[in-house]
């Protein structure tokens, strides 16, 4: 359901070309996004969340070993929605910065930036969207960890916990 007013929403650029170097032993063959959970492959359901929230446009940035898969194919066949999916491959794993850049040609203005593994992505993005790029350079959603040195850290301003400061 789109619950938004903004009639047009930003594309989204998935970043699923990582080396997966945390999920080993468990898994080597495919983007931890790509295992199926409830049946089904978890960036299927990240997708549909987009779907159902009025995303149209994406951009799944994935490793060779996942670029030859017809995930996005099966998807495509067992949903009909309006999303439009554009895979790109990034060859080999330069981090997030470099999976963005592989989508910038793709991107004229402001777009949401996510992992495959948020089932509800679709909500995420429109809550984040209705906070109207118009007023922000860049939205940043983060959460506390207790290794921050595994993921990066943002600092908060302690007069705004709304704002990043670094």
């Amino acid at each position: 359901m789109n619950t938004t007013t903004n009639t047009e929403k930003p594309p989204v650029v998935i970043v699923a070309a990582g080396n997966n170097s945390r999920f080993t032993p468990l898994n080597t063959r495919t983007h931890k996004g790509f295992l199926p959970l409830a049946g089904k492959p978890i960036i299927h359901q990240t997708l549909e969340s987009l779907a159902e929230h009025g995303f149209t446009q994406v951009y799944i940035v994935v490793s060779p070993k996942d670029y030859h898969t017809d995930l996005f194919e099966s998807y495509a066949k067992n949903h009909t929605t309006d999303l439009k999916i554009t895979t790109l491959l990034q060859e080999t794993a330069g981090g997030m910065g470099e999976a963005v850049l592989l989508a910038q040609e793709h991107i004229q203005s402001h777009f949401v930036l996510a992992s495959p593994y948020y089932t509800n992505l679709g909500e995420i993005a429109e809550t984040l969207w209705q906070q109207q790029p118009e007023q922000k350079e860049c939205i940043v959603l983060g959460t506390h960890t207790t290794t921050p040195e595994l993921y990066g850290m943002l600092e908060i301003d302690p007069n705004n916990s709304s704002k990043v400061v670094g």
